[in-house]
């Protein structure tokens, strides 16, 4: 299947896991209806359709998607579809983006941790929501930096072998 085909089609099968987990329950109550959580899962899910086509597109509406759901929620389908934006956007987009995402996901945990902790007036809440924060946004950066890595890797041993193979027809 063709790279952009198969992330249509992944969106479409996150938009669904994700309605699933909203009809079983898995989002932390609020005044508003439930229903307007689909919003935001939708949001995050079109960032799946465009992560290679647009990967900081994805970002953008990964986080709008992400702040929408926080503030309407938060569920779970939309948490976890937004790391995958995020991925996609350390993986598939500029170099550049990586690093700076793997600058700022660090401390934008910690603020996250740190004001968490303030709130709660409990150290502990530093603890499990900083944890949360680094699992949702440092975790899938440091994965795709890893696999981008890789990638670019393998990409330089193939041409490399390339050259190799050229001079040495060259040579005969």
């Amino acid at each position: 299947m063709a790279p952009l085909r198969q992330d249509t089609w992944m969106a479409g099968v996150f938009f669904i896991a994700g309605l699933v987990l909203l009809t079983a329950g898995v989002f932390i109550p609020r005044a508003t209806p439930p229903s307007l959580l689909i919003g935001p899962l939708a949001i995050s899910c079109a960032g799946i359709a465009l992560r290679r086509r647009a990967p900081i597109l994805t970002l953008v509406l990964g986080f709008i998607a992400l702040l929408g759901d926080i503030l309407l929620g938060p569920s779970l389908g939309t948490v976890l579809i937004f790391t995958d934006n995020i991925y996609a956007a350390a993986l598939y987009g500029p170099a550049p983006l990586s690093r700076a995402l793997l600058r700022i996901t660090p401390v934008v945990t910690l603020v996250i941790g740190t004001a968490a902790g303030y709130a709660a007036q409990d150290w502990r809440a530093i603890a499990i929501v900083g944890v949360q924060a680094g699992l949702i946004g440092i975790g899938p950066v440091i994965t795709a930096v890893i696999v981008r890595q890789h990638r670019d890797q393998a990409e330089a041993e193939r041409t490399r072998a390339e050259q190799i193979a050229r001079l040495a027809e060259l040579d005969q």
